[in-house]
């Protein structure tokens, strides 16, 4: 795909995906090339929160992708956690990054549970509640990444 910016809500100078790959099931694929004026390059490479920033940023492109192809606006996500995250090495300046998203599970309505905190609980407010005193259902869906920015695009 050539226009990669009508996919992700990043703008420069934050914009860590070069080139939406395709998408075949549960599986997407971007690309993105490491140059030395990268913001998340230091000393040559590619820093971790710049790789994590990528990674994220494949994930919204991947879901920009669906919405996109089904005629429906982009929603706007984030990441809740990174877990277990092992780097042999860094990407560095001159290399082109190829990553695949592999989406194993999708949270749809109700609030989050197995283990993860739900975002009311981690800033101390309580649950939404319906009428009956149980937790107010709602949509989640992930699609962005974790900066923020201006609409502008700085962060």
């Amino acid at each position: 795909m050539d226009n990669i910016l009508a996919l992700i809500p990043q703008r420069a100078p934050i914009v860590m995906v070069d080139e939406f790959v395709g998408i075949e099931g549960n599986v997407s694929r971007t690309r993105f090339a490491v140059y030395n004026e990268n913001i998340f390059v230091d000393n040559g490479c590619l820093s971790e929160c710049g790789l994590i920033e990528h990674i994220a940023q494949s994930a919204a492109a991947r879901v920009g992708y669906i919405f996109t192809s089904n005629n429906k606006p982009i929603p706007l996500g984030y990441i809740g956690s990174v877990n277990d995250f092992k780097l042999d090495r860094n990407p560095r300046v001159g290399e082109t990054i190829e990553t695949t998203i592999e989406v194993i599970q999708e949270v749809q309505g109700g609030y989050s549970s197995g283990g993860s905190m739900d975002l009311f609980e981690f800033f101390g407010f309580p649950q939404p509640q319906q009428g009956n005193g149980q937790p107010q259902k709602r949509e989640q869906r992930s699609g962005g990444s974790g900066v923020i920015i201006s609409s502008d695009g700085y962060i």
